[in-house]
């Protein structure tokens, strides 16, 4: 009979593989599409050269087959990018007296780059599917505690673990990698709970284990899971590649003339390199030439059909010369018209990673109250934090004022609605209290020349 140990069992008795066994891990899938990703390892690389032989059936040589990889997948992946994370993400304070512990909060995140992190993290989990962001803490030299965001992923050199509940909420997780070490390389595994930190490595006798208190008592992890932005259309770039390599080596048969000269038999076939062909055929005696004018109507329309739907699959814009001469005047507005398809995309997207980033926020309010500064911990306690994603393209601002102008002189907002909505305002409550002191101000000296004029 079979006895099966939990989590904590297996880990007492040092079975981190039996650990790792208990969780789920994606590393084959993501490996799969980092090859359908990257265009030196796409499908058609492995189309084989042409063996060429003579009458006798005996080889004479090879002849080179074109193999044409087609970056579809990163563009698209890009132009995803861009849509949801072209502008930094606005993040707003949304609790009272919670200044100082916002104010760290949005220290952090320049500290550890969080701009520039998240795009790297959605770059890869578009790709491969998969992606992590973790948050490291340590001691630097003067003892004070200092944050490192690190990203995660296969092609990274992580193979990545979880587990979830029920609900979808990250019970445990852990990542094993490879570290050189005075020039010795030895694994990894670091495996997270929101109570402890286990820093295993593996050694001819086993795994030796460190356990460390997870001072945050959160799993300092946030783990970003999609459909690559490519696969729905994958099976239909590998068909797009396959014709423009087949038309390629088409290209190179008949890229000059052939010198038609008719005999009594056909005497010779010419080859695909070879410069000025000559193909003797049957018939009367004459000579003509025979030319390659365009390509084939039905190939032609199966090429612009895969690209339409492979494009329009993945929702994703065509911005070629043609969709885009002549924007260089064109506005925001109809800019957002041109890029429809990849908004829609962008919509769907935003469920996944704005659920995200309200557990990144709450991670790192745990970090600041638990780790970095304990006397903000009643502030962290009360601070709410909400987010907002960017529109890509930015408005042109000055007919954005006109329109806050308005609306707020025909009470269609309000005037806080009107200064927190300004873009050249970073903090709507600082500037309101600023516009009522000034306001204050303007009225006592309108006060004090009145006073004066009527002689009083």
């Amino acid at each position: 009979m079979e006895i099966y140990k939990t989590f904590d069992e297996l880990l007492a008795d040092k079975d981190v593989n039996g650990v790792l066994s208990t969780m789920e891990n994606n590393s084959e899938y993501a490996s799969n599409n980092i090859k359908k990703y990257n265009v030196s390892t796409h499908i058609i690389n492995n189309r084989e050269d042409k063996i060429l032989t003579n009458e006798k059936g005996q080889r004479t040589g090879i002849k080179k087959q074109w193999k044409l990889p087609i970056n579809y997948p990163k563009y698209i992946n890009e132009i995803s990018l861009v849509m949801l994370f072209g502008n930094p993400v606005k993040w707003m304070q949304t609790s009272q007296n919670t200044e100082a512990a916002f104010q760290k909060f949005m220290e952090i995140l320049k500290k550890i780059r969080f701009n520039y992190i998240i795009r790297e993290c959605k770059r890869i989990a578009g790709a491969e599917s998969e992606s992590a962001l973790l948050i490291h803490w340590e001691k630097d030299k003067k003892g004070y505690t200092d944050l490192i965001a690190k990203p995660l992923a296969k092609s990274l050199g992580d193979d990545i673990y979880y587990s979830k509940d029920q609900f979808g909420r990250l019970l445990s997780f852990a990542r094993v990698y490879n570290l050189k070490i005075n020039n010795e390389i030895k694994q990894h595994c670091d495996i997270y709970t929101k109570e402890t930190i286990y820093r295993c490595v593996k050694s001819n006798l086993g795994w030796d284990i460190n356990i460390e208190i997870n001072l945050a008592e959160k799993i300092p992890v946030i783990l970003f899971q999609q459909n690559t932005e490519f696969g729905d259309v994958n099976s239909l770039i590998e068909r797009q590649e396959w014709l423009a390599s087949t038309n390629a080596d088409t290209n190179d048969y008949f890229s000059s003339p052939m010198l038609k000269i008719y005999t009594d038999k056909i005497v010779s076939l010419p080859e695909k390199d070879e410069q000025g062909k000559v193909l003797k055929l049957t018939g009367d005696a004459g000579a003509s030439y025979l030319t390659y004018d365009s390509l084939p109507e039905g190939k032609k329309y199966e090429m612009d059909f895969l690209d339409k739907h492979i494009l329009r699959g993945s929702f994703t814009p065509s911005i070629d010369y043609e969709n885009i001469k002549g924007t260089s005047a064109m506005s925001g507005k109809a800019l957002k018209q041109l890029m429809v398809l990849a908004k829609i995309k962008a919509d769907m997207n935003k469920e996944i990673y704005g659920a995200m980033l309200d557990r990144f926020s709450s991670l790192i309010i745990a970090i600041i109250s638990n780790i970095l500064d304990v006397s903000l911990k009643d502030e962290c306690k009360a601070l709410v934090i909400s987010h907002e994603f960017q529109e890509p393209f930015d408005e042109d601002i000055s007919i954005l004022l006109n329109d806050l102008i308005d609306a707020k002189q025909n009470e269609i907002i309000s005037q806080q609605s009107a200064v927190s909505l300004n873009p050249y305002v970073a903090n709507a409550s600082e500037e309101l209290e600023k516009i009522k002191i000034e306001k204050e101000e303007r009225t006592e000296k309108e006060r004090a020349v009145n006073i004066f004029e009527s002689g009083y």
